[in-house]
């Protein structure tokens, strides 16, 4: 309901609210933070709870930046590399220890 009633303001101050550019920019701009959303509600179902989600995903945008812009490397190989630092960031830290989610990104590491 909420919702709605700011599309209607929004749409009142503006009439180039609900064009269809408007539209797919929104869409555009939330696809990401929607995707993680969406991992985060799966974490947090099962009952852990991840604080360096956000941190994590920066990291590996800045790397794909960096290798596919900077250092000049194929998109594909800079997609690898960016999700191989991502995983190591959360992963390959926490699963020899066997450290839950909330005690790895609350704490330093033993």
């Amino acid at each position: 309901m909420g919702l709605i009633v700011l599309c209607i303001a929004l749409f009142i101050a503006s009439p180039f609210f609900l064009r269809v550019n408007n539209l797919l920019n929104i869409l555009d701009q939330v696809t990401i933070l929607g995707i993680l959303a969406l991992g985060m509600t799966f974490v947090i179902v099962t009952g852990g709870i991840d604080l360096s989600v956000g941190a994590i995903f920066a990291l590996s945008m800045m790397v794909l930046g960096w290798t596919s812009h900077n250092a000049g490397w194929p998109l594909g190989l800079s997609i690898l590399v960016a999700v191989a630092v991502g995983g190591e960031q959360r992963g390959f830290s926490r699963a020899p220890r066997r450290q839950t989610s909330r005690s790895c990104t609350s704490r330093p590491p033993d």
